[in-house]
């Protein structure tokens, strides 16, 4: 069989937020993960209000605010707007074929766009109609200017809609984080007094849109329209989870997760299909696994207990780099090759030979990148692992390769995403979990390997493990086979037989329980997540909140 490449593998690494995926620029593909919009309660809303504006309906929110900071999705949002009104009003693609020269690669980017029905000749009359004069603020946060204030221009463009005597009103979109607008509130109250209508205009799009103390309350503001002004709408991007059911029964990353793994990307001649390493390769087993519609609910299952936990919801920069790192990696993985394919061969080279000591460190190696030990990086046993290797002088070669790998472990990469997983998730470690019920499948595999890691090996779990696991679990048990707890010196025995069935218990757990939607803290995020869906439990609990802040 050949030793194929597939660059599926190495397009995904793009996806990461500090790689081509952390920046999107309305109406330019090259930076694109998905080549569909995510369909979110915004992007709904949004498509409804272009139907009403091609309409002409009178009494619509014209003034659109998209608050959130970097990552949240705006760029795609303001891009399926813009697209959905080209298509509403019958503009036969003039409207984008103007905002893609716009917004083309390597031209200036202004902080405000204007498009006038002449940009979008021979259409213009039904532009002039429904539209008049469409704004496009893009990233309010930009000043055209190097020594410009982007608040008090976002204050003066209020003013400008204030001001107009158009008919019909513009339609104005601007994509603002709740900083720049707390910026535009004073420069509108230095540059119109703080009982201007703009001021106060400011000062309520910041409210409504708000996620603080204010969204606790029973009489929060309506967003959608303002209640002061139904010409002006605001939506905080963080509202909704990226981990909850849309109405198409989806979650924005089962959908990642779909074209990650899309069967088309690996499962065809010259990829992964006829490839000689398909069989120990973990980035083919964790498309594999992640396709299968069970396994992607556990995992998103897991995350979402996450974002309870942290109280941080994933964003869409979040969101496609979590997807390539679970699924691939990073380019730190693979110093030294060409592609993750490249790195996948030489390892399984080193496998093939169980006799070779090599062989030990390829099979952990590619362990780690299953998706599992990928979202839990970390194998908490590096200071016992140390304090065994300066202590024990003969251990035999296969009980010393793993000595040195568990002392060497490490996240590997200073990137945000594997930080992010490494400080606030590790708590959900299904490895870390012990529950207190002996029928619980993650307390059974802590029994069995807590005998013998020969007794772990032979439960019904292992079929839930890729093959690059089992031969892993494989070499503990022959490294545990090289001590003899009765010898002379048994007490070295004892220590290192222990380390091991915690390694490979370690592992099983994780590998059961991230498959099954098992995590650690689980009794008491249960309790907090039904708390949420009963309102009696809610509202006591939100009256607690607010007695104490």
């Amino acid at each position: 069989m050949p030793r194929n490449v597939n660059p599926w593998t190495t397009r995904l690494l793009s996806w990461h937020g500090h790689d081509r995926g952390g920046i999107r620029v309305p109406f330019q593909q090259g930076n694109r993960p998905l080549p569909t919009t995510i369909e979110t309660g915004l992007i709904r809303r949004l498509r409804a209000l272009v139907k009403q504006l091609s309409q002409e309906h009178p009494d619509v929110p014209r003034w659109i605010f998209l608050v959130g900071g970097p990552g949240n999705g705006k760029s795609e949002t303001v891009e399926d707007f813009l697209t959905t009104l080209d298509c509403e009003l019958g503009l036969a693609g003039t409207l984008i074929g103007h905002l893609r020269q716009a917004f083309a690669p390597g031209r200036l980017l202004h902080r405000r766009l204007e498009v006038l029905p002449p940009d979008v000749a021979p259409r213009e009359d039904l532009f002039r109609t429904a539209i008049g004069r469409l704004i496009v603020i893009q990233d309010a946060t930009a000043a055209d200017d190097p020594q410009g204030d982007a608040a008090r221009g976002l204050a003066q463009d209020l003013a400008d809609l204030y001001t107009t005597n158009e008919v019909p009103p513009p339609l104005f979109i601007a994509c603002a984080n709740r900083g720049l607008l707390a910026r535009a509130v004073n420069e509108a109250s230095k540059d119109y007094g703080a009982g201007n209508d703009i001021t106060k205009l400011l000062g309520e799009i910041i409210r409504a849109s708000g996620l603080g103390i204010d969204a606790l309350s029973r009489d929060r503001k309506p967003c959608w329209p303002l209640a002061s002004n139904s010409r002006v709408a605001c939506w905080p991007l963080d509202l909704e989870s990226l981990l909850e059911s849309n109405s198409a029964g989806t979650t924005p990353l089962s959908q990642a997760l779909s074209a990650a793994c899309d069967i088309q990307q690996w499962e065809s001649t010259g990829r992964c299909l006829d490839c000689d390493a398909g069989e120990n390769c973990p980035l083919r087993q964790n498309a594999v696994w992640l396709r299968d519609v069970d396994r992607a609910s556990a995992l998103i299952h897991i995350l979402r207990r996450g974002e309870l936990t942290t109280g941080q919801r994933w964003n869409f920069r979040g969101l496609f780099s979590l997807a390539a790192e679970i699924t691939v990696g990073q380019w730190q993985d693979f110093e030294g090759y060409a592609s993750p394919c490249e790195w996948v061969h030489a390892q399984a080279d080193h496998l093939a030979d169980d006799t070779n000591p090599a062989a030990v460190d390829a099979a952990y190696l590619l362990t780690r990148r299953l998706y599992h030990h990928a979202l839990f990086g970390t194998v908490p046993l590096g200071e016992i692992a140390r304090n065994l290797q300066e202590n024990v002088t003969n251990a035999q070669p296969r009980s010393k390769r793993i000595l040195s790998l568990l002392t060497g472990s490490s996240s590997g990469s200073t990137k945000h995403i594997r930080e992010h997983l490494l400080a606030y998730y590790a708590g959900l470690d299904p490895a870390i979990s012990t529950p207190p019920s002996a029928s619980h499948v993650l307390h059974g595999i802590e029994d069995d390997y807590s005998q013998s890691i020969e007794l772990g090996n032979v439960g019904p779990h292992i079929s839930r493990l890729g093959k690059a696991e089992q031969s892993l679990l494989w070499f503990l048990e022959r490294a545990e086979a090289e001590w003899d707890p009765l010898g002379r010196a048994s007490l070295q025995a004892v220590k290192v037989s222990h380390l091991l069935r915690r390694l490979a218990a370690t592992l099983v757990k994780r590998g059961v329980g991230v498959a099954l939607g098992y995590h650690g803290n689980e009794k008491f995020l249960d309790e907090y997540s039904a708390s949420l869906r009963d309102r009696q439990k809610l509202n006591r609990l939100t009256t607690n909140l607010q007695g104490n802040l």
